[in-house]
C-alpha cells in the first residue's frame, strides 16, 4: 500500500516567488482536499505531486529542491519504526541521491548498500501510479477507434477515452462486463440515490440516421420502467460521477495496478453538482480512499468538503492562498483556520448549510465521540445516515452558548433556528456532584429547544468524556485503571492527571481532538457504555431526531 508521507519541494511555478518558502504538504492523508480561489495554485500543487509519481515524471521542474518523507510507523524493520525517512530527489540526475533516517529527536541513521528497508524504500516510490482527473473534463461520443493503444484502453484526464473504454470493456471477450453491469452500477446508485436510481448501463452506435455522429458510441442510462438515456442528455455533473468512477473501479484493473498503489487527483469536483450530490459523491471518494488505503486529493473551492471532513479522521485539508508574491500551503488545524478559508473563498453562512438538519456541539471532539457511538449503535441497523448529507455538526464554542436562543422574541441573542430550523444540541452539564445545578444559560437553552420540538442533551456527567468506560480507557493505554477511581462527576483533566499512565497524560496533553481520535480507534460494542450513564438511550434518542429530520 502507499505509505504515509509529506511531500514538500520549492522552486516549481507559482511557488518560487519566494526562494526561501517551501511548499509543504505535511503528513498526507487519506483524502488531502485542496481549498483555495481560482486561480490560486491549487491545480499547480497537483502538477508538483504529479511531475515526481506520473510515468513521464519531469524532475528539472523542480529548480530548488523535493523531499518525499515516508512515516516510519509503516516501515516493518522494527529497527526504524522511530524514524522517518526522507528521499531527496536530485533534479539533474532523475535519481533517489539520499535516504535519511531521522527520529523525533533529530538523530539520524543512514543505510547500507544491502539494507533492507532502503529497498523497500525505492520499491515503494517505483510502483506508484498516477490518476487526474480534471476541471475541464466531458463524456464524449466516440468512434471505434479512439483511445485504444494495443491490449489497453485510454482514458484522458478531460474525460477522453469514456465512452471507448465502458463500449469495450461490455463487449470485448478479453474484458470482464461485470465489471460495468455490476459494480460500476452499485456505486453509482450509491452516490444518485434516492434521487434515482438505474438498472442498466450500456452504449449504442449511432447508425447512418444520426448524420454527423454516424458510427460514434454513446454511453446510455435506464431508469426503472423507462428506456435507456444518453448520457449526453444529463448535464455535466453526472458525467462527472461516472468519470470518478471510471477512474476508481476500472482503470486500476487497466493500469495494472493495486488501488492501494495508486495516487488519484480529483479537480473541482463540485462543478455542476447539487450540495446533497456533491456530499455522497466527495463521501464516496473518502470511504474510498479509507477502505482501499490509497491517497486521493481533491481541490476545490467549495465549502461543502469544509464542513463535510474537517477534523475527520484519515483526512487533511489544505489552504492554498497566494502571500506575499508567492502561492503558499497551509494545513488547516483549527477551527479559527476553518473560518479563515471560508471567509477567503467570500462564504457566507446560508451557503454551507444544506443538510436536513444540525447538530449543536462545543467542538471537534465532542464530534469525533458522537459519531463513533452512532456508528456502533447502527452498526446492525438498516437505515443509517450520513454525516454532510442527513446532518451536519456546528461548533457553539463553550462560553458562547449565552449568545444563542432558539426564541424569535429575543433579538439581542442569534437565533439557532433561522440557521436550521431542524437542531439537537449536545452540552456539558458541567456538575461536580449529583445534585449541583446546571447554569441557567444551559437551563434556557434546553427549555427553548423542547419548546421548538428541538433535543437536548444535556451530559449526566461532568462533560461528554465522563461517557468514556474505564475498560475503553484501560484497553486504550493498556493501564489499570480501578473502577471505582473513575466516576462521572470528576473533571476528566484531573483524572487522567491523578490516575492514568504516561502514555495517557501525553496524549491527552497533545489536544482533545488526538485524544479522542485514539480512544474511538479502540472503542467496539463491548466497552462503549456502562448501563448508569445512559448513553445507549441518549444515542438512541439523537438517531431518532435525524430519523425524524430525514423522513418524507
Amino acid at each position: 500500500m502507499i505509505n504515509r508521507f509529506s511531500f514538500s519541494f520549492n522552486g516549481y511555478n507559482q511557488y518560487d516567488g519566494n526562494k526561501e518558502y517551501i511548499a509543504e504538504f505535511t503528513d498526507l492523508g487519506r483524502l488531502n482536499i485542496l481549498i483555495g480561489k481560482n486561480n490560486a495554485g491549487k491545480s499547480t500543487a497537483l502538477n508538483a505531486v504529479e511531475s515526481v509519481f506520473n510515468d513521464d515524471s519531469d524532475l528539472n521542474k523542480f529548480e530548488k529542491k523535493l523531499i518525499i518523507s515516508v512515516h516510519a510507523n509503516y516501515i516493518k524493520n522494527s529497527e526504524w519504526r522511530n524514524y522517518v525517512k526522507e528521499f531527496e530527489i536530485n533534479s539533474t540526475s532523475e535519481t533517489i541521491v539520499d535516504i535519511v533516517l531521522k527520529n523525533t529527536d533529530g538523530e539520524t541513521g543512514t543505510f547500507c548498500n544491502d539494507e533492507p528497508v532502503k529497498l523497500d524504500a525505492e520499491h515503494w516510490y517505483q510502483k506508484i501510479k498516477l490518476r487526474r482527473l480534471s476541471a475541464d473534463r466531458d463524456v464524449f461520443k466516440e468512434l471505434d477507434t479512439e483511445y485504444v493503444f494495443g491490449k489497453d484502453l485510454c482514458l484522458s484526464r478531460n474525460g477522453n477515452g469514456a465512452t471507448t473504454l465502458i463500449q469495450r470493456t461490455l463487449n470485448l471477450t478479453s474484458k470482464n462486463p461485470s465489471k460495468i453491469k455490476n459494480d460500476l452500477l452499485k456505486e453509482l446508485n450509491k452516490i444518485v440515490m434516492p434521487d434515482t436510481e438505474f438498472i442498466d448501463i450500456t452504449t449504442r452506435k449511432h447508425d447512418t440516421s444520426d448524420g454527423d455522429l454516424k458510427d460514434r458510441w454513446e454511453i446510455f442510462l435506464t431508469e426503472d420502467g423507462k428506456d435507456p438515456y444518453a448520457l449526453s442528455n444529463y448535464g455535466s455533473g453526472m458525467k462527472t460521477v461516472i468519470l470518478v468512477l471510471l477512474n476508481l473501479i476500472i482503470m486500476p484493473n487497466e493500469i495494472d495496478t493495486p488501488k492501494n498503489n495508486i495516487i488519484f487527483q480529483f479537480e473541482e469536483l463540485e462543478n455542476n453538482l447539487h450540495p446533497s450530490m456533491q456530499r455522497r459523491l466527495i463521501d464516496y471518494v473518502y470511504r474510498y480512499a479509507v477502505e482501499n488505503e490509497c491517497c486521493i486529493f481533491i481541490t476545490t473551492h467549495s465549502s461543502v468538503p469544509i464542513n463535510m471532513f474537517y477534523g475527520k479522521k484519515d483526512v487533511r485539508i489544505y489552504h492554498i492562498c497566494k502571500e506575499e508574491k508567492t502561492t503558499k500551503i497551509s494545513k488547516i488545524e483549527s477551527s479559527d483556520e476553518e473560518r479563515n478559508i471560508l471567509d477567503d473563498l467570500g462564504m457566507k453562512a446560508s451557503d454551507i448549510l444544506q443538510s436536513n438538519g444540525i447538530i449543536w456541539v462545543e467542538g471537534p471532539s465532542d464530534r469525533i465521540y458522537l459519531e463513533k457511538w452512532l456508528s456502533i449503535y447502527t452498526k446492525n441497523k438498516d437505515l443509517k445516515f450520513i454525516e454532510g448529507k442527513d446532518y451536519q455538526y456546528m461548533y457553539y464554542g463553550g462560553r458562547l452558548l449565552s449568545h444563542y436562543t432558539v426564541n424569535e422574541e429575543l433579538a439581542n441573542l442569534i437565533n439557532i433556528l433561522t440557521i436550521n430550523r431542524n437542531a439537537a444540541i449536545l452540552i456539558d452539564s458541567d456538575k461536580r456532584k449529583e445534585d449541583d445545578d446546571i447554569n441557567d444559560t444551559k437551563k434556557r437553552i434546553g427549555k427553548e429547544f423542547r419548546d421548538n420540538n428541538g433535543l437536548v442533551w444535556i451530559t449526566d456527567g461532568k462533560e461528554i468524556e465522563n461517557y468514556l468506560t474505564y475498560t475503553l480507557l484501560n484497553d486504550t493505554f493498556s493501564d489499570s485503571i480501578p473502577n471505582s477511581i473513575f466516576n462521572k462527576y470528576m473533571p476528566f483533566d484531573e483524572f487522567i492527571k491523578k490516575h492514568t499512565n504516561e502514555e495517557s497524560k501525553k496524549c491527552f496533553k497533545s489536544g482533545k481532538v488526538t485524544f479522542s481520535h485514539m480512544v474511538c480507534e479502540k472503542m467496539n460494542d463491548s466497552n462503549w457504555i456502562e448501563p448508569d450513564l445512559k448513553l445507549n438511550t441518549k444515542i438512541e434518542e439523537l438517531y431518532n431526531k435525524i430519523k425524524t429530520w430525514n423522513s418524507n
